[in-house]
């Protein structure tokens, strides 16, 4: 299988609610994320020769990745303390309200949920397959999403 990858950086803010650990204070990372598409045939368009152009890919998803999350509070839409505080002051993206505090925490696995369906559409709209998404927490902490539909 021919597999095509684009990694595009930021750096975010969050803390999570209902948790013990060190991540319950306010802090930040520069995440990494890995979008990877295959065609939906065998090969690369014959047309073009390219599975996806990567400039594309940084146009489309990385320019909204930018402008949505990098140097923002990523909020849990419970936390509304942090948000009445921040979100006149300073660039935030509040998560979408799952339910439960704990599904619309601003975790790594929640958050890589929000660039899965984004990058879905994107390869819908250009014909091919999203096969995973990967984001990093650290270089030595990540989670993946894998799609697992074809």
């Amino acid at each position: 299988m021919l597999i095509v990858t684009k990694q595009i950086s930021l750096s975010i803010g969050h803390r999570l609610l209902n948790y013990e650990g060190p991540c319950k204070n306010i802090h930040g990372h520069n995440i990494k994320l890995e979008f990877v598409f295959s065609p939906k045939l065998y090969g690369p368009n014959p047309k073009d020769g390219f599975v996806v152009d990567f400039g594309k890919i940084k146009k489309e998803l990385g320019e909204w990745a930018d402008e949505t999350f990098d140097h923002a509070m990523i909020i849990n839409p419970y936390d509304k303390d942090l948000i009445d505080f921040l979100t006149d002051k300073s660039k935030c993206f509040i998560m979408p309200d799952e339910g439960s505090i704990g599904l619309s925490n601003p975790t790594m696995e929640n958050m890589v949920v929000l660039f899965y369906k984004k990058a879905l559409k994107f390869a819908e709209r250009n014909h091919i397959k999203l096969h995973s998404i990967r984001l990093y927490e650290s270089d030595t902490a990540w989670v993946d999403k894998i799609n697992e539909i074809d």
